[in-house]
């Protein structure tokens, strides 16, 4: 592979992509990819280039970590919601505790008789069904 595809396959997996959508990304086909990984398996390529899938988040961490050290509130109440929200997440949350009626609608359909009519999802069967004795 040129040193153009690597690169294009190394953004992929900093940007969390699959082998086949960085494959695409280079231009190059899954098995020229893993024949690449197969003559490399010594030098440790493709162990970093599945620690870049985790550099996306570890970097974010650390970009809010930042922040939060530079006294940024929202970046401060973010983080506390979402680590413990029993304590910090915000109660705007509604339950309903009453009871629930549901109203189906039900759409015409031609009887013999040709008629349109709508069925009455509560009402009884015309025809009583008939049970062998």
């Amino acid at each position: 592979m040129t040193p153009e595809q690597l690169e294009k396959i190394e953004d992929a997996f900093y940007n969390d992509l699959s082998n086949s959508q960085a494959c695409s990304l280079a231009g190059i086909t899954t098995d020229e990819f893993l024949t690449y990984i197969g003559q490399h398996t010594d030098d440790g390529w493709f162990a970093r280039m599945q620690l870049l899938r985790h550099a996306r988040v570890a970097q974010a961490e650390v970009n809010l970590g930042e922040s939060i050290k530079h006294h940024s509130v929202e970046d401060s109440k973010f983080v506390l919601e979402r680590r413990n929200p029993e304590k910090w997440a915000k109660k705007d949350k509604m339950q309903h505790e009453g009871q629930l009626e549901w109203k189906v609608s039900v759409a015409p359909f031609m009887l013999p008789e040709n008629r349109r009519e709508v069925i009455d999802v509560e009402a009884k069967p015309m025809i009583e069904p008939s049970c062998p004795k």
